[in-house]
């Protein structure tokens, strides 16, 4: 009885094996329709019956011609190509495509699985006057629609995939001469970017006939030229988050009137790689919340304020820059010709290339803070009369070149600012100054710190409220034109140890009538005393011996030369010696 139901049991799965391996054995052919070396469709035959014909493909600039057997072009394919005999091996069958004549097409219909316009596909087609990009259109090469001098309007039916297509060139863009941008056949005027876009890419918008833009909230970054050539654009509404703006992205949108914001930190935080990637370089009306912004405070939030960011606004009259400003970039002010009050923070660190150039500002206090003040920061700044300096400036870079009204130069520290570092005479703002204060009183006898080790070039040039300096003997070295045109100088004590005076170190310090040099001397430059007319007495600290061992001397042919004796002399010479710190000369023969 068991071994009964066994083998029923192998019977009965013997069977269902059988009926799985019917039921999956299909012996049918495959053919396998080809576009461009890619499989278009696929179908199922076994022959003795009439073949499925896929949709003719499109092929942008091409007409579809037929299904061949073989890319030779000699025996075409059809429905009826089996109807009487059997598939026996799978097939491949070919799509043969003719170029068409360009110049007489005036409008082409793109496939909706299309993804990629390739470079060139329509150029010179200069008839065509409309196309409609479909929204699966991923990138478009470079040049696709060069030279489509008669298109008039661009179709979309997708505002989202519109900004997500990777133009790889202006000439890309269909709207680059269409203009004309329509979205479920709606010409658009007011372009609100849909706010699941985070990029904005290059070219996206170029030449288009926008009246207004609204940048949504979601997007970070505006690529190159996206909106160059929208010459009726009028208004920019900008997102709290962009980030980066790129090159020319604004470039000829002349008619652009405002840029509204509601966050003025978002947007000084916005990195413009250009001036004609910020549109405020044409509107020169920034709105936040609707008003104005004439009298910026700039929150303590704000790290830094990005480049470009008020660069020409001419609406802009007082600036406070919050605690929290480590850095302000280059062009930042730039232009900004009716400002007259800045005030900076004191976290301020570094203040770039023409950040406050070509502005109204009238005094300026650059706090302790400040390491780096970049070459024309304050530049052309024509009503600049007072600068006070603090003392962490390690260079100037003639950041207030041609400020012209400069009357007052205010420093904090002495020692800081002997050890500036100024390149070339008018990098130094006392050229313009004339006058230097050490806080708030104005320096005229001049005694240096004897934490200075070496004065170096130009750091008094042209100080003419100097009438007497006293160097230390920690000073060795007095670089060249350090004291040049200092016209009130009268007087100058070099201490004991300076070596070394530069070329024209004192040059046209024409008021300058007694020196005391030190027997440590052994150079001075050319013309480091020319036309000090009026100087006459020399007082040397050492021998006579000691200075022609020196080999000095002969610098100093038309002075009396005066050398030092602590006690009275008792024979014939020129001798000197300190009453009170100053020179006094002994009397001949000790009388």
């Amino acid at each position: 009885m068991r071994t009964k139901s066994i083998t029923s049991v192998i019977l009965l799965f013997v069977m269902l094996i059988a009926a799985f391996l019917f039921v999956g054995c299909d012996d049918r052919k495959k053919i396998s329709f080809m576009v461009d070396g890619r499989v278009y469709k696929t179908i199922h035959t076994n022959g003795y019956e009439s073949i499925e014909m896929p949709e003719d493909p499109v092929k942008a600039g091409y007409t579809f011609e037929g299904w061949f057997w073989d890319t030779e072009w000699k025996r075409g394919f059809g429905e009826t190509a089996f109807e009487d005999e059997a598939l026996l091996v799978n097939l491949k069958v070919y799509a043969r495509f003719v170029k068409e004549d360009a110049s007489s097409i005036t409008n082409v219909t793109l496939s909706k699985s299309l993804r990629k316009i390739k470079a060139e596909q329509f150029a010179q087609y200069s008839s065509l006057e409309s196309i409609a990009i479909p929204k699966s259109v991923k990138t478009i090469g470079a040049d696709a629609f060069l030279g489509c001098n008669s298109l008039t309007r661009v179709d979309i039916t997708d505002l989202e995939s519109w900004c997500k297509i990777e133009f790889e060139n202006a000439r890309s863009n269909p709207l680059f001469y269409a203009k004309n941008l329509y979205l479920n056949g709606e010409l658009i005027t007011d372009l609100v970017i849909p706010n699941t876009i985070k990029t904005i890419n290059e070219y996206a918008f170029y030449n288009g006939t926008f009246e207004s833009l609204t940048v949504s909230n979601s997007v970070t970054e505006i690529g190159k030229e996206a909106f160059k050539g929208c010459t009726s654009l009028e208004s920019v509404a900008m997102g709290n988050s962009v980030k980066s703006v790129y090159n020319d992205a604004f470039k000829s949108c002349t008619l652009i009137k405002r840029v509204d914001i509601t966050n003025i930190g978002s947007w000084l935080n916005i990195y413009f790689s250009g001036l004609e990637a910020n549109p405020l370089s044409y509107a020169h009306k920034l709105y936040l919340n609707n008003n104005l912004v004439t009298d910026l405070v700039v929150p303590d939030s704000v790290q830094r304020i990005r480049n470009y960011a008020f660069k020409d606004y001419t609406d802009l009259k007082s600036v406070v820059i919050g605690n929290g400003v480590k850095w302000i970039d280059q062009e930042a002010f730039d232009g900004c010709t009716f400002l007259e009050n800045v005030t900076l923070g004191n976290a301020v660190t570094d203040i770039s290339f023409y950040s406050f150039r070509n502005t109204a500002i009238k005094e300026i206090t650059i706090p302790d803070s400040v390491n780096y003040i970049s070459s024309s920061a304050f530049g052309d700044c024509r009503f600049l009369e007072s600068v006070t300096i603090g003392n962490s400036v390690k260079d100037l870079s003639s950041a207030f070149d041609n400020c012209r009204a400069l009357t007052k130069l205010n420093i904090t520290n002495l020692e800081n600012w002997c050890n500036m570092e100024f390149t070339f005479f008018d990098d130094n703002p006392l050229y313009y100054a004339d006058n230097l204060y050490l806080n708030g009183t104005l320096v005229t006898d001049l005694v240096i710190p004897n934490t200075v080790t070496k004065i170096k070039s130009h750091t008094f040039y042209n100080c003419e409220s100097l009438k007497s300096v006293t160097i230390p003997n920690s000073v060795k070295t007095i670089g060249a034109e350090a004291f040049y045109s200092c016209s009130s100088l009268e007087f100058v004590d070099f201490g004991n140890s300076v070596t070394t005076i530069g070329n024209e170190a004192f040059y046209l310090c024409y008021s300058l009538k007694d020196i005391i040099i030190p027997t440590t001397l052994t150079s001075i430059g050319s013309d480091a005393f020319d036309i000090c007319r009026k100087l006459s007495n020399v007082f040397y600290l050492g021998t006579e011996s000691d200075l022609y061992a020196n080999y000095i001397k002969n610098s100093f042919q038309d002075e009396t030369i005066f050398y030092y004796a602590s006690t009275q002399p008792t024979t014939e010479g020129n001798f000197w010696h300190k009453v009170d710190g100053q020179p006094t000369i002994w009397a001949s023969n000790g009388n």
